[in-house]
């Protein structure tokens, strides 16, 4: 068994082969997804969006509120322009005092024995 053991221990050690450095490739990684990104400029909206009506059209003349603000149910928001409104006003209360004056002529004419002096003058002509 000694034997064995001097044989072993006398033998030469096997040469270790040297690890060859391998070249590595080296190259930059760039952000090639944002070439095919485009930027488009937008306004998120919340999905508790309410279109708005009103009774009379007009141009806006005053934004009461901004964007984002709570509301509370009877708040004024906006104000319209009311030249417009003034301008048809004035027109329906032309055409009242207009109706206004033909009946109270009309209500005095057909009173009793009264005729309009026109009428008296040409009924008279034909006579």
């Amino acid at each position: 068994m000694l034997c064995t053991l001097f044989l072993t221990a006398c033998d030469r050690e096997t040469p270790k082969e040297l690890e060859s450095v391998r070249p590595v490739n080296i190259f930059e990684v760039s952000n090639s997804a944002q070439q095919g990104v485009r930027i488009f400029p937008a306004r998120i909206i919340a999905g508790d969006r309410t279109d708005l009506a009103f009774k009379r059209p007009g141009q806006l003349q005053q934004l009461l509120v901004r964007e984002g603000e709570q509301v509370s149910k009877g708040q004024v928001i906006a104000e319209l322009n009311s030249n417009d409104a003034r301008l048809r006003l004035r027109d329906r209360q032309a055409t009242f005092d207009l109706a206004q004056a033909q009946f109270n002529r009309f209500a005095t004419l057909s009173g009793p024995q009264c005729h309009s002096p026109r009428r008296t003058g040409c009924s008279s002509c034909s006579a």
